[in-house]
């Protein structure tokens, strides 16, 4: 018999969470704490401020632009600056005959500085809504693409950023621009000398990578992966090991290509990576947040992979000094990936033996986004029998895991009970400290809760160890 079917309530989202979390990461966290993982970014460069434009003043431009003559450098710069204060002035742009073709010409003309400029401005554009992203799709993109294989390393860079902006934008544009030949273009910019190059280049594919939907097949045709694991080294710059961190926690998402990132040796860049960056203080969430993500997503795979990833004996230390930083998202990450590694009986032993089990244990202290993540690893510690469940009772983890039925929480009420269920199942004074713990206090109201899952979870559980034991002996 398996032996998780021992442990009658065990909750599914334990057992399965390793593969329900990949397919979820694959339709990607909503989350955006940061610039380095919005899906669109304006350009923002370092001319001098200026107040807020006006209605009038982009419809001056956007009939100077289309005159012979002037300072149309001067113009493009104002333009680009305008189309960072939002939709609004852009609309405003449009409602001018012929304005966006004149931007559109200017791109496509023969002076490079003009050039550059437009791409700028097609680059802010592109950070807005769906339809400023289709009509630059359709007219401004051709051009944009046919650049990125140019001599011109500065207008490679700001034409990626722009396409980056594009595939941000959802589906339908990911597609056209796969259409248009843009990934084996962008694939072949990670080789760049240029550091800003490589960095808006894995900026676009990353974009290019998002969602379900992505055609992540196509991307690996081109050649992306073995580039992308160049960067994840000490010599290149954190911004650009961050752009293709994302990369490649959205290509490893899914699973369908673990095996070659696994022989291409992602595992032991991704260990040196973090070893190294969990030891400069302050921690970068920058460039940590998406190494430890791509450790998580690689470590829902076969055992064996959890196994190779920790047999150098590095991961583990990195992963306690990575528990107690000071950035909630870096902890968050931390413990998703450990909660994938502890369903391996090995790497729970070290946990144990290297001291960690305190660090994650310290995490029930803190929000509930984190202190559920430390629960599934506690739990998948408790599944590994009464000698981790003497460990956990010894370091006191019953307390903190039972104050979570407090939330009432369909998924965090299922995991406090599947962990006191093996707490209880492997010791026998378990059910004295799951009521001294506060356990039955917090329950029983629970068990007329209007929600029916919390209520036949509760239900159940107090039935096998509290209501049954009291039927007998009365």
């Amino acid at each position: 018999m398996d032996h998780k079917d021992q442990y009658k309530h065990k909750p599914t989202n334990v057992y399965n969470l390793r593969q329900r979390r990949r397919q979820e990461e694959v339709g990607l966290r909503k989350q955006r704490r940061h610039h380095h993982v919005d899906a669109k970014r304006v350009r923002l460069d370092s001319e001098p401020a200026e107040e807020e434009y006006t209605i009038d003043q982009v419809c001056k431009i956007a009939k100077a632009i289309q005159k012979p003559g002037g300072d149309k450098l001067g113009q493009l710069k104002k333009l680009k600056r305008m189309f960072a204060q939002g939709s609004a002035l852009i609309d405003a742009f449009l409602g001018v005959d012929n304005s966006f073709n004149a931007l559109v010409g200017l791109l496509s003309g023969k002076d490079p500085a003009l050039q550059l400029q437009a791409a700028c401005c097609i680059t802010n554009f592109s950070a807005s809504d769906y339809k400023h992203c289709m009509m630059a799709l359709q007219h401004a993109a051709p051009y944009l693409v046919t650049y990125l294989g140019g001599q011109n390393a500065v207008l490679q860079d700001q034409c990626s950023w722009a396409l980056g902006n594009l595939a941000g934008d959802g589906p339908e544009c990911r597609e056209k621009l796969l259409a248009q030949g843009a990934v084996q273009l962008l694939v072949n910019l990670l080789k760049s000398p240029e550091p800003n190059v490589v960095r808006s280049a894995a900026f676009a594919l990353s974009n290019l990578a998002r969602g379900k939907e992505a055609n992540i097949k196509a991307l690996m045709d081109a050649g992306i992966a073995e580039p992308l694991l160049q960067l994840l080294q000490v010599k290149t710059d954190q911004g650009t090991m961050a752009e293709a961190a994302w990369t490649l926690t959205y290509l490893t998402a899914g699973g369908e290509f673990e095996q070659s990132f696994v022989s291409m040796g992602l595992i032991p860049k991704l260990v040196a990576a973090m070893e190294l960056l969990s030891k400069q203080k302050p921690h970068d969430s920058a460039v940590l947040t998406p190494l430890i993500r791509c450790l998580g997503n690689i470590c829902t795979g076969p055992e064996n992979i959890v196994t190779m990833a920790t047999e150098d004996g590095t991961l583990l230390p990195t992963i306690g000094r990575l528990l107690q930083s000071d950035h909630r998202h870096i902890k968050k990450e931390t413990l998703w990936a450990v909660s994938n590694m502890t369903e391996v009986l090995s790497v729970c032993e070290q946990v144990i033996t290297l001291g960690l089990l305190p660090n994650i244990i310290s995490c029930l202290d803190t929000t509930f986004d984190i202190k559920r993540e430390a629960v599934v690893c506690l739990c998948n510690l408790a599944y590994h029998g009464a000698t981790f469940c003497q460990q956990l009772i010894q370091h006191g983890a019953f307390p903190g895991v039972i104050s979570m039925l407090k939330d009432a929480d369909p998924a965090a009420v299922g995991l406090v009970l599947g962990f006191s269920d093996m707490i209880l199942k492997n010791n026998e004074n378990g059910k004295h400290l799951f009521e001294e713990h506060g356990g039955l206090t917090l329950l029983e109201p629970l068990e007329y809760h209007n929600n029916p899952t919390i209520h036949s979870q509760v239900a159940e559980f107090l039935e096998t160890y509290f209501y049954h034991d009291a039927d007998k002996g009365s």
